[in-house]
Order: structure tokens, then sequence, then C-alpha cells
């Protein structure tokens, strides 16, 4: 069994800003994005990809999500605009003509708890290829290099909580994984 670990965190230690753009401007507010961002998700209608040091194609875009240890940035859109929230290292900064909003100064609150989980992603590695049975047309592929020899992938996260309620998760890496014979 796990022990749970938390710990208290204030806008010294994280920033935590969102947003709302038009959908034109996307691409130039991609730019300014903080550095430490290895990982991209993306969801359009039809697929979902994950790349690494990469953006998903933008034309029909729903959602971003882009992560690393540089902080998680994730983007979902509302008619002709997105929405957006980053939360990352204290001294983050983005460019306020992208409606910047600061949860720090706009709450109030002056900490939240924060404990480390790991969220194990569909399927298991089957030669060159991903495979889970429920999804068997699905196409799911991981940016985790071809010479692997674990079976899974696992995003590592924080979640930052306040009086026990979920706020926020920082997405901070994309890993291989293999399950411990003592977790069963």
């Amino acid at each position: 069994m796990k022990t749970l670990v938390l710990s208290v965190c204030t806008k010294d230690h994280i920033a935590i800003f969102g947003g709302r753009i038009k959908t034109e401007i996307l691409p130039d507010f991609l730019k300014i994005t903080p550095g430490g961002l290895l990982w991209s998700i993306g969801e359009h209608p039809d697929r979902c990809e994950i790349l690494k040091e990469q953006l998903p194609e933008l034309k029909y875009l729903e959602r971003l999500r882009l992560f690393g240890p540089g902080g998680d940035l994730e983007l979902r859109r509302e008619d002709d605009a997105y929405r957006w929230r980053f939360i990352g290292p204290a001294g983050s900064k983005f460019d306020r003509r992208y409606q910047l909003r600061d949860f720090w100064a706009e709450t109030g609150i002056q900490h939240l708890c924060r404990h480390d989980e790991t969220l194990l992603l569909w399927g298991e590695k089957r030669g060159d290829r991903y495979y889970d049975g429920r999804f068997a047309a699905a196409r799911l592929v991981y940016p985790l290099g071809e010479h692997t020899n674990k079976k899974r992938a696992v995003i590592k996260t924080r979640i930052y909580t306040y009086f026990g309620r979920p706020q926020f998760a920082w997405y901070y890496s994309l890993e291989e994984w293999e399950a411990d014979e003592r977790e069963n």
C-alpha cells in the first residue's frame, strides 16, 4: 500500500493562469508558450494523437494539452475561441493580450495541496504498437521510442486540491511502465 504524500503550494511555488483567445490567433499564441512542454495531446473529431516535441494539426482541433516539466497548458474549443489554462513553475509568464487571468490574484485562495498520481494509458505493447481489445480499431501511438521493452505507458501528474477538492492537474511526464508484481 502506498502512502499519500501531500505538499502545500502557494503562488511562490506554482503559477496558474487562464484566458480566452480567438481561434485565428491560436498559432501565434502557441509560439509564446513556456519552454519545457515536451508532449502534446491533440483531440480532433475523428482522432486523438499524442506527440513528442511537436504540435498536432491545428485544423479542426477540439482540445489540446501541451505538458512537461515546464508546465501544463490545456486548451478547449468553444465556438470561435479557445479557453486556456496553464499551470507551471512560479515565474512563468504569458502576454496580457491573451486575456490573462491569474488564479491567485482573482480567487483570494492562499494555498493548494499537491499529491502525485500515475495515470495508466490504454493498451499494451505488442510488437511495434500498443493494442487494446476494447478499441481494436484504434491506433494507439505513444511517443516513447521504438526500442522499449516495457509493455505499458503512463502519464505522471501532480494533482492540486483545495480542501480535498481537485482544482488542477499538471501532467509532467509520459513514461514507459511495467507492472511490479509487488503491486498486485
